[in-house]
């Protein structure tokens, strides 16, 4: 139990760091696009 808890955990850190990535440079992109 604690195992499969430990890796759902490490799974929804993983996720978020994704996205937190994808938004970033999405973020950068468009800041780039704005000021060009």
């Amino acid at each position: 139990m604690n195992m499969e808890t430990r890796h759902g955990t490490e799974g929804v850190k993983h996720y978020t760091n994704y996205y937190f990535s994808l938004s970033y440079r999405n973020a950068l992109f468009n800041l780039r696009f704005v000021y060009d």
